[in-house]
C-alpha cells in the first residue's frame, strides 16, 4: 500500500489524481452524499462520499480519498474524530505543513 500524504485545503490543487488524507470540520452535508469541509487551514473543500451520511452529521472527520481534477475529493473512508478529547486543527495544520516542507524526513 502506498503512503497517502496528509494535506490541508491549500494543498488540494497540488495533489490532483492522488489518494490523500484530509482532516477538517463538517460545515454542511448536502443530501447525505456531499460535505462542505472546513480544512485544518480554514479553507473549504467539497467531499463527495460513497457511503451516505446523515444530514445532521457534525464534528471533526478524517477523510481518505482521491483528489479529482476539479479539486473536490471523492472520499472512500471517513472516520469521525469526535470523542472525549478535542482535536486541535491548528496544531495539526502546523504539523502537516512541516511534513510537506520536509518530505524526506516524514
Amino acid at each position: 500500500m502506498e503512503a497517502r500524504p496528509r494535506i490541508n485545503g491549500e494543498m488540494l490543487q497540488s495533489n490532483i489524481g492522488k489518494e490523500v488524507c484530509i482532516i477538517g470540520k463538517i460545515e454542511q452535508v448536502f443530501g447525505g452524499t456531499s460535505i462542505k469541509l472546513s480544512c485544518s487551514d480554514g479553507k473549504s473543500a467539497t467531499v463527495n462520499v460513497i457511503e451516505p451520511l446523515k444530514d445532521n452529521a457534525t464534528g471533526i472527520v478524517e477523510i481518505v480519498g482521491k483528489v479529482e481534477p476539479d479539486g473536490n475529493v471523492t472520499g472512500h473512508s471517513i472516520v469521525f474524530l469526535n470523542g472525549n478529547t478535542e482535536f486541535d486543527l491548528t496544531v495539526y495544520n502546523e504539523a502537516i505543513s512541516i511534513a510537506a516542507k520536509y518530505p524526506t524526513l516524514f
